[in-house]
């Protein structure tokens, strides 16, 4: 008996990485069809309107067996100001054909938002929840295949704008 249950898991471990690559790859398919563009590491430029703009370093990559997109963002200090970070996780919901982006940062802001993909060379977040419960919705467009302009708006109005590099 002692030798059965050693069998069993090493059966059962060479069968486990076919079925889990199969797993991934179905489960990356949505994800990689909006978010593919943006993995790696971007050097981005923007703020609040009316604030001076600050550099930031944002970064996307898969993560949990590319079922989920990771995203951080990265803005240092800058002369008597602090700097800023958030991070979040965006993961595909099939029953409403969806993605789903839940965001927070080192303040306890958060954010929920959806999109349904690109849309030509536009792709749009809409709020669903957030700390403020002021909704609204984030565009990005992409210039180039190594440049994005990321807008914010509320209320029709535009409130943020970055630039982005990939570095």
């Amino acid at each position: 008996m002692r030798f059965v249950a050693p069998v069993i898991l090493l059966s059962l471990a060479l069968l486990a990485p076919p079925a889990r690559a199969q797993m991934d790859s179905a489960a990356r398919g949505p994800l990689a069809a909006t978010f593919g563009y943006f993995i790696g590491t971007w050097a981005c430029k923007g703020g609040d309107l009316g604030e001076r703009p600050m550099a930031a370093a944002v970064t996307w990559h898969y993560s949990l067996h590319n079922t989920l997109v990771d995203e951080h963002i990265d803005v240092a200090p800058a002369g008597k100001g602090t700097g800023y970070r958030s991070g979040g996780y965006s993961s595909y919901d099939a029953q409403k054909k969806k993605i789903f982006a839940l965001t927070t940062d080192e303040y306890g802001g958060w954010d929920v938002t959806s999109t349904t993909g690109w849309v030509g060379k536009t792709l749009t977040f809409s709020d669903v929840a957030n700390d403020e419960n002021h909704l609204g919705m984030a565009v990005d467009t992409k210039v180039s295949a190594t440049e994005f302009n990321h807008v914010r708006y509320f209320k029709s109005k535009v409130v943020f704008k970055a630039h982005c590099l990939k570095s």
